[in-house]
This record gives structure tokens, C-alpha cells and sequence, in this order.
């Protein structure tokens, strides 16, 4: 049994840690910018490490940025298993002990930073999040995925749509604020277009005319207690 870190990396190639707002002065001080996070949104399907399976997200997370694709946490140094910002990792990397969890499984839920904790929702960006949120939320494709599986013809319609206007959306905004794409995943979270598979829906550029459809059921994400 262990009793200390051995530095075997396998928490690292997990992926990155989720923010907490103990986190929030890791960007103050410089150790994490805005284009090393992601956001996962409320409605998200994700892979939940205490339970061991899938689930939807309740409210927004905030995440390091992985690499590769096995999607390895973007500070893991994997000539020596060490990690970049050790001194001042986050506190989930600071709770886990991967031969007792039970301190990562008290915090895991709890105090999670969410991007109004890092920018301000009167500011001009915050305004803009909050309009995409409004008209690109996670909710609303749900929504429209569950209308096509019950064969109503305008919901295909609707996905595309805010496919569409996400992409848009992301276009505009960095064009007129003068960013780059990197700073996107935490802005608006990751694309629609990007993220269809986890609503049961699979889409195809067929001479250049976008499809969507439903994913058959066999291949579909399946969550905890389903």
C-alpha cells in the first residue's frame, strides 16, 4: 500500500485539475493566465473522478488546459513525472493522495471557481460571456437534442443554428477585441460543434452542407444511475 507520492504521473495524465476559489489568486500572481483554462458549462457532460463515471454538470468548472491526445495536464513535466508549478499547484493537485482520496472527495464539489470569480459580470467582457451564455447555453441544446430524438423536424433546424452562431460569435469577438483563440475556452467554453457527441447527436459536413443527427444508442454517453 502507499503511503507518499511516487511520482508514477497517473493523476497528471489525467488531465488537469478543476479551480477552486483558493485557486482565483493563481491568476493575480501569474502562475495560470486565461489562456491556460477552460470552461466546462453548467448542462456538460463530464467524467466525474470521485464516482468514477459520468454525470451532468451542475454549475460551470473552471479547468487547466490538458495536451495530447490523452488530454495530459498542460504543467506535467514527463522527463522527470514532476510538474511545472509545483510550489504553487492547485488545491486539488495539493488534496489528492491517490492512496487515500477522502480529502480530495470533501473539497471535489465544493467552492468551485467559475469565471465570475475572475471577471467582472458588469465589465464589457462579462456582458459579453453572459449574452453568449443566454444564447448558446448548454440547456438550450439539450433541449433542441431531446425535440430530435422524438422526430420533430425543426430541431435539427435549431442545433444548426446555434452551431452556427456560436462559431460566429467566437469569430466577432476576436476580431473586434484583438485576441487570440486560445482565450476563447475560457470565455465561452469549449465549442458547440466540438461538444455535439455528448448530447447523443453526431454531425457531418456532406459537401459542404452540414447534417445533424441522432448518435444510434449503443454509442451514446451513458451517465451514472441510467
Amino acid at each position: 500500500m502507499r503511503t507518499q507520492c511516487e511520482r508514477c504521473g497517473e493523476c497528471c495524465k489525467a488531465g488537469g485539475p478543476a479551480l477552486h476559489l483558493a485557486d482565483a489568486d493563481l491568476f493575480g500572481r501569474g502562475v495560470l493566465g486565461y489562456e491556460q483554462v477552460y470552461t466546462l458549462r453548467a448542462g456538460e457532460v463530464v467524467h466525474e473522478q470521485v464516482r468514477g463515471g459520468l454525470v451532468r454538470l451542475e454549475s460551470e468548472m473552471i479547468k487547466v488546459k490538458g495536451s495530447g491526445t490523452q488530454w495530459v495536464c498542460g504543467f506535467y513535466l514527463a522527463e522527470d513525472s514532476g510538474c511545472a508549478i509545483y510550489e504553487d499547484r492547485p488545491v486539488e493537485c495539493r488534496a489528492l493522495k491517490c492512496w487515500d482520496t477522502s480529502d480530495l472527495e470533501m473539497m471535489y464539489m465544493r467552492d468551485r471557481l467559475a469565471r465570475t470569480d475572475l471577471i467582472d459580470p458588469e465589465s464589457a467582457l462579462g456582458q459579453v460571456i453572459a449574452d453568449h451564455e443566454r444564447m448558446c447555453s448548454v440547456e438550450r441544446l439539450w433541449d433542441q437534442a431531446r425535440a430530435l430524438d422524438t422526430g420533430d423536424t425543426n430541431a435539427a433546424r435549431e442545433i444548426l443554428s446555434l452551431v452556427r452562431y456560436d462559431e460566429s460569435m467566437r469569430q466577432a469577438f476576436m476580431y473586434r477585441a484583438q485576441v487570440g483563440s486560445e482565450y476563447l475556452d475560457l470565455f465561452f467554453g469549449r465549442p458547440l460543434a466540438a461538444t455535439v457527441h455528448q448530447f447523443g447527436l453526431e454531425m457531418e459536413n456532406r459537401e459542404g452542407m452540414l447534417l445533424v443527427r441522432p448518435m444510434p444508442p449503443e454509442r451514446r454517453p451513458r451517465l451514472l444511475g441510467e
